[in-house]
């Protein structure tokens, strides 16, 4: 309601969604820093390089298309097949 529109059941869906991935990403990249930090490197280095590392395969994911499932046309020759076909109505 903060712009004067109604906050639906789906919007509500998604914001809950969003807010577990982000969770789910920000607990993967502490956990990265805490095992580059672990491995030597020291913090500023750490944080860099985990949120590089992190922010690749999150970006890759979400900017790539949904795929559209096709169907198949068939390829029989039969008279019975091209009757069914609308170009033959």
């Amino acid at each position: 309601l903060a712009f004067g529109k109604p906050f639906g059941f789906v919007a509500l869906l998604g914001t809950i969604a969003l807010s577990g991935m982000i969770m789910r990403n920000s607990v993967i990249l502490v956990d990265q820093i805490e095992q580059d930090i672990g491995a030597g490197h020291d913090r500023f280095n750490a944080i860099i390089d985990a949120t590089v590392r992190r922010f690749r395969p999150i970006v890759r994911r979400r900017s790539r298309p949904q795929r559209v499932r096709r169907r198949r046309k068939s390829r029989s020759t039969s008279p019975r097949s091209r009757a069914s076909t609308p170009a033959a109505r």
